[in-house]
């Protein structure tokens, strides 16, 4: 199987400046914050709900962002922030990259020989390791919190289908793991808090790769079926 990212820069820019928006400030409501806070959300700046109020998580949001892309940190969010944001997250997404060319396993699999190990990812998995590394590079808590919640929505689907294709004298066994996976990461989690301790940002990390393996293994396993 073969994707090809286009490098579709006008086409995607006329897209993302489509909507104009006033300036928002700390203070501000409405429609237009509730837009400013899912882009930061899906971003990786902002955890929690869009609820359209421009308060002081979304002013420090704002303004750790423009300290990133090096702009002036006003904690004010204009037309040229919003499209910086959405231009990141198309580019996250792959929606906005250079082509290549690359063949995908129809399975993420592992590969022994005489080289070595080597991991090869299906073209799905592939492009959520990319999103996530961008999540990652960004560091912030929002962020990491992001992807390791795109990696968890991504196991349960993925154990929905294990045990759906499971064959009968495995079901029962396949039900009791799903049931029992996302307690076993949380003990997980502890034990990392543990290892470091008060650092959130390590055991998101930990955390996250943790969630990587188990998907890459699952999606092997699927291949079986």
């Amino acid at each position: 199987m073969k994707r090809i990212f286009a490098l579709a820069l006008v086409l995607a820019l006329l897209a993302l400046t489509g909507t104009a928006y006033a300036d928002m400030k700390r203070g501000d409501k409405g429609e237009d914050v509730t837009a400013l806070q899912q882009l930061l959300i899906e971003a990786g700046w902002l955890i929690g709900q869009a609820d359209g109020s421009f308060g002081p998580k979304t002013e420090t949001a704002v303004r750790s962002y423009q300290a990133y892309k090096e702009i002036e940190v006003t904690g004010v969010a204009d037309d040229s922030l919003i499209d910086l944001l959405r231009q990141d997250i198309a580019i996250a997404r792959g929606e906005l990259s250079e082509t290549v060319e690359k063949d995908y396993p129809p399975f993420c699999r592992a590969v022994y020989d005489d080289s070595g190990y080597d991991l090869q990812l299906c073209e799905e998995h592939d492009a959520l390791r990319e999103y996530s590394e961008q999540l990652e590079a960004v560091g912030t808590n929002a962020s990491l919190t992001r992807a390791s919640s795109l990696w968890k929505d991504e196991i349960n689907r993925l154990m929905a289908l294990w045990i759906q294709g499971a064959p009968a004298e495995d079901k029962f066994s396949a039900m009791a793991i799903g049931a029992n996976w996302e307690s076993q990461c949380e003990d997980y989690r502890e034990v990392l808090k543990q290892l470091f301790p008060g650092d959130n940002i390590a055991v998101e990390r930990e955390m996250i790769s943790y969630l990587k393996a188990t998907t890459y293994r699952l999606c092997e396993l699927l291949e079986s079926y």
